[in-house]
């Protein structure tokens, strides 16, 4: 029975193990309920400056999920941004 050839290889026991504290990422959901949309500037930015690494947009209730990606671009520097959820029709 022919064995896979990845299985012959000699098994490598110089491999560095990666610290997964260095690929964590933490992330939230906004607008904040409550919160005009100008005011979330401050805090996005301290969100970012705290170590929040990536924030989501919704779309619910008629609040349109792309204007606020597009203020948080402009207003932070290394957020990942991204929709949670969109609407189609929108």
């Amino acid at each position: 029975m022919p064995t896979h050839p990845a299985y012959r290889q000699p098994l490598d026991r110089n491999v560095r193990v990666r610290d997964d504290a260095a690929m964590a990422r933490y992330g939230f959901t906004f607008p904040f309920d409550g919160l005009p949309l100008h005011a979330h500037k401050d805090a996005l930015q301290e969100a970012e400056r705290i170590g929040y690494t990536d924030a989501w947009s919704y779309e619910i209730d008629g609040i349109d999920c792309f204007a606020p990606l597009a203020m948080a671009a402009a207003w932070t520097e290394k957020l990942r941004l991204g929709t949670a959820i969109a609407n189609v029709y929108t």
